[in-house]
């Protein structure tokens, strides 16, 4: 379950570059315990660019109590009862490792090592075969400017024009037969634009729902990865996020 669980995480990375127009900003990885309350993420001054960029909002990282993660950046919580499992620090950096494992001979390998990504929580329910991941993506001057004004359909289908690269990184790592598509979904009482795939893995069907968070203000984007398998259940794991 674990490697399972280091490919979902490698396809939050790889969508998450593609939806930076295949532009990577520079930074690392980083883990991050969810159990404990996270420091302020620190800003940085940004380039001077042509174009004012957009007013700077305070990055902050997600926090835990009891079973609910509150994310107050993106504006959401997520409340897990106890079939669901938070990973600790320690298991989000064995996941990491994996991930670097399964991503170094991929299409994307290169690109992918530039980045600076976040993981802020991973949870799974092995009752109900699920698992949801929020991640943070690092955007540049920039692509803060580009994003500020572009839709959040316009994300989705610059991420879906790189999808042959992205189904190659996902067959690399063991997710075979990945269909993307762009879909309609209600999240937090309003319709948002998502991208969709199926797939199957040792053939047993694997499917992926991840949505973008990105006009936050702040130098960061959310994306929130949610998958189940067997049976395509991740509209209903929307459900499990509310508004703050």
């Amino acid at each position: 379950m674990k490697r399972l669980l280091a490919a979902m995480l490698a396809l939050a990375m790889v969508t998450a570059l593609a939806g930076c127009s295949g532009k990577a900003p520079s930074g690392t990885i980083t883990q991050l315990n969810p159990t404990e309350a996270p420091a302020e993420t620190p800003t940085e001054a940004p380039a001077e660019t042509p174009t004012e960029a957009p007013t700077e909002a305070t990055v902050s990282l997600g926090r835990m109590t009891g079973g609910v993660y509150e994310n107050t950046y993106a504006g959401f919580a997520c409340t897990l009862d106890e079939s669901w499992t938070y990973y600790t620090a320690a298991e989000l950096q064995d996941l990491s490792d994996l991930t670097q494992e399964a991503l170094q001979d991929s299409a994307l390998a290169e690109q992918t090592g530039k980045f600076d990504n976040i993981t802020d929580m991973m949870a799974e329910s092995q009752e109900l075969l699920a698992s949801i991941n929020i991640n943070y993506t690092r955007l540049s001057a920039q692509e803060r400017i580009a994003f500020a004004v572009a839709t959040e359909e316009q994300i989705v289908d610059t991420t879906l024009e790189q999808e042959d690269t992205l189904v190659q990184t996902y067959a690399q790592m063991g997710i075979d037969n990945a269909q993307m598509e762009k879909t309609k979904v209600t999240f937090l009482g309003q319709e948002h634009t998502a991208i969709h795939t199926s797939a199957s893995i040792q053939d047993l069907p694997y499917y992926i729902l991840q949505l973008f968070c990105y006009n936050l203000g702040g130098q960061y984007y959310v994306t929130i990865t949610l998958a189940t398998f067997g049976e395509d259940n991740t509209a209903a794991l929307l459900d499990l996020f509310t508004p703050v």
